[in-house]
């Protein structure tokens, strides 16, 4: 009987920090698909050419009808962009042409 109160011990634990534990497996889903990621080139406009770091599966590059390289993001870069953004700020910034 004491293994099934541990059991609903720690499934009201659960319940009582769930916000934590979901906090938790969104920055590990992102830092698996940011392992995956890699840099694509992008344009801004004008001679602004940078390398940006796009985690697998949050966006990609396209080719703007200018014919210069764009960056485009995914529903589910959408859904990451918070941590993207400071992915981007901390981690991996991006690599300008001088």
């Amino acid at each position: 009987m004491s293994g099934r109160n541990d059991a609903l011990g720690f499934l009201d634990r659960l319940r009582k920090h769930r916000r934590y534990v979901l906090v938790g497996v969104y920055i590990a889903c992102y830092c698996v698909r940011s392992a995956q990621g890699g840099y694509y080139s992008c344009n801004s406009g004008g001679q602004d050419n940078a390398d940006v770091w796009i985690a697998k599966g949050c966006g990609g590059n396209y080719r703007k009808p200018t014919g210069r390289p764009g960056e485009r993001i995914t529903p589910l870069g959408v859904i990451f962009l918070p941590i993207i953004l400071i992915d981007r700020c901390l981690v991996h910034r991006d690599r300008r042409d001088d």
